[in-house]
């Protein structure tokens, strides 16, 4: 999966310098990031190819999110990809903006479903 976890890196480095990680986590709002990468087409890797997507499997596309671990990256990309390959077979609208699958309380902070 090297073919797919290379050029996401190489990405992401680009999309993700330290400021604008630190810029995303103080609350600002870099929709040029998310943008980049609803265009590059990674979102849709776990899409069917019926639907326009890759269709890769789980096992697949774990390269990609151990490289926003890697790149800090500020979005819920995970939770947003296997989003859109569920909606994907089901509607032909699919969300644009990143899906977290995990509850805030008031103050932003996660809140445990255990």
């Amino acid at each position: 999966m090297e073919e797919l976890a290379e050029p996401f890196g190489a990405l992401l480095a680009q999309l993700c310098p330290t400021e604008a990680v630190r810029q995303a986590e103080s609350g600002g709002d870099n929709g040029d990031v998310w943008n980049t990468l609803l265009e590059s087409g990674y979102l849709d890797a776990m899409v069917s190819e019926a639907n326009g997507g890759a269709g890769l499997a789980p096992t697949e596309v774990a390269p990609l999110f151990i490289a926003c671990g890697q790149r800090l990256l500020p979005y819920a990309f995970g939770e947003t990809l296997v989003a859109r390959a569920l909606v994907a077979d089901k509607s032909n609208q699919l969300p644009s903006s990143p899906i977290l699958l995990w509850p805030e309380n008031e103050h932003g902070r996660l809140l445990s479903t255990v």
